[in-house]
């Protein structure tokens, strides 16, 4: 049930299972988590910020009921099409939040708190969506997150800072996360057993074998496990060894 006969946006509410299943679907439209929409020409096809499509698809489908709720949606906006595959992702997305109430929640940030309380609500306030279009992006992290983990405390827990200045060889990617502001990517890899991160406007994927040249930076600690790692600068790849 979408409750959106309020006044103000913010009085409004909405089912929890019912946006998490657009969330879904906006994630699979856009292939990932879109925080802002995109506008460039008529010729060019708007693209919708994932929390845009639920929101617009919510008032559309509401609004001969909604009294005194207005929205703009604009005119080339398209209806998207809720799939099983959807629904059953929301499913599993659920179930593997369950994780965080066995875990408690006083280890976790602020966001994760918020997710794991919103998710386990019946319904939320219509200002909150966009909290909720996260969770597809949230949940694939996650998964992603506690594997690394793992790997780097079974693995790499006696990691030590490199002390060559130029480093030439393989490193295998661990983990990787773009950066918008530098309109590149970080990645966190492993060299001789040892951790190191660097960034690079190339993207690869967890499982590449990069062979590189590439000079120490700095040392510093792993920010979730604190081992030690190697910061590398002007990182030249060579050749990517294995996919």
């Amino acid at each position: 049930m979408i409750d959106l006969n309020k006044v103000h946006s913010r009085e409004a509410t909405v089912n929890v299972k019912e946006v998490l299943t657009l969330a879904y679907a906006a994630y699979r439209i856009n292939g990932k988590y879109i925080k802002e929409t995109r506008r460039f020409s008529e010729d060019v096809p708007t693209v919708f910020a994932n929390k845009e499509i639920i929101k617009n698809f919510l008032y559309l489908q509401n609004k001969e009921t909604a009294k005194g709720f207005n929205m703009y949606v604009p005119t080339d906006f398209i209806l998207p099409k809720i799939t099983k595959e959807d629904t059953e992702n929301v499913a599993e997305g659920l179930k593997y939040m369950r994780r965080y109430v066995m875990l408690g929640l006083g280890d976790l940030s602020e966001f994760q708190r918020d997710i794991v309380t919103y998710t386990s609500e019946e319904n939320i306030p219509f200002s909150r969506i966009g909290l909720l279009a996260y969770f597809p992006q949230f949940v694939k992290n996650d998964i992603a997150d506690t594997l690394y983990v793992k790997t780097l405390r079974k693995d790499y827990a006696n990691s030590q800072w490199i002390t060559d200045n130029v480093i030439e060889g393989e490193i295998e990617i661990l983990k990787g996360f773009p950066l918008e502001q530098y309109n590149s990517n970080m990645y966190i890899g492993i060299h001789s057993g040892n951790i190191v991160n660097f960034m690079n406007k190339n993207k690869y994927t967890v499982g590449n074998k990069l062979l590189v040249k590439a000079k120490k930076s700095k040392c510093e600690l792993e920010r979730i496990t604190k081992f030690k790692s190697t910061r590398l600068n002007y990182v030249k790849v060579k050749k990517v060894l294995e996919c």
